[in-house]
């Protein structure tokens, strides 16, 4: 039986997808929890994690037990390392393919051509390199004109010939570690929440099945849609930097005017009673 299935039970049909809105909907995997890790982080935290290289079990049961104070986590397991998620590596492919930027925005350094290097470096630092290189050019170009002079430059003979390249290449290499970081503390946090609120109104009410979901960009609905047609179970999240927003159907407070006139009255009970209290 699936982690779902314990929270919300055996259903004898086939379950309702999520209401897709024109607001923007999104998807990825179902959490199946191991018994130890009980609550809704822990069960998103390990699920995830467990996927992400090159962490041993003891790394991420470290990070675990510090990942809420932000940057020690960071500084501690995730600075020094390119890690590998193979969730966002598909994401990325999928954004790829429909001419999407790719979720990590920030580029790999090491992946990069002479012109993308270039475009990381100050106009000194170019002209070093132009100088060392042995090749002319007019003390009135443009950093644009400096970098059409070097397009042809293979990386690694560029790289050789200018000395600025090294500290500019760790500082993209921080910035791209990092953002790796926030973007998967982000997903896990964000899912721990859906988890959970999904598990909280399954214990309250029985209409946990139902979900509305929202997001504030359109663009993005194709990737929801494609993400609940493969997991129907899946939270959001859906894919790394998303920002789909889920919100309970609750069929008791839309059964008829009857049910609403009886909802609208209770408010403005509520509304006369404060405003008695403040003495207006």
């Amino acid at each position: 039986m699936g982690f779902f299935s314990r929270f919300f039970g055996k259903q004898e049909s086939t379950p309702e997808q999520p209401k897709v809105q024109e607001k923007v909907p999104v998807s990825v995997p179902t959490v199946k929890a191991s018994p130890e890790y009980g609550n809704a982080y822990s069960a998103v935290f390990y699920e995830v994690m467990g996927t992400v290289e090159p962490f041993t079990k003891a790394e991420v049961d470290a990070i675990y037990a510090i990942i809420n104070t932000g940057p020690p986590a960071f500084e501690q397991h995730f600075a020094d390392k390119d890690c590998y998620w193979p969730e966002l590596e598909e994401w990325n492919a999928a954004f790829t393919a429909a001419g999407r930027a790719p979720l990590l925005g920030v580029s790999d350094p090491r992946a990069m051509n002479t012109k993308e290097m270039c475009g990381l470096l100050k106009t000194s630092d170019i002209k070093e390199a132009l100088k060392n290189l042995e090749i002319s050019h007019s003390a009135k170009d443009t950093k644009e004109v400096l970098i059409g002079h070097l397009e042809a430059i293979a990386p690694e003979q560029f790289t050789a010939a200018c000395p600025a390249w090294q500290g500019a290449m760790e500082k993209q290499l921080a910035k791209r570690r990092l953002q790796f970081f926030q973007l998967l503390v982000s997903t896990i946090q964000g899912r721990a929440t859906s988890l959970d609120g999904r598990m909280r109104l399954a214990c309250t009410t029985k209409d946990s099945g139902k979900w509305d979901l929202h997001t504030s960009r359109s663009e993005d609905k194709v990737f929801v849609e494609m993400a609940l047609k493969k997991n129907p179970e899946a939270v959001p999240p859906f894919f790394p930097g998303d920002w789909t927003i889920q919100t309970p159907v609750i069929t008791a407070f839309s059964r008829g005017p009857a049910d609403i006139k009886t909802v609208e009255a209770a408010a403005e009970r509520r509304r006369k009673e404060d405003n008695a209290r403040r003495g207006r």
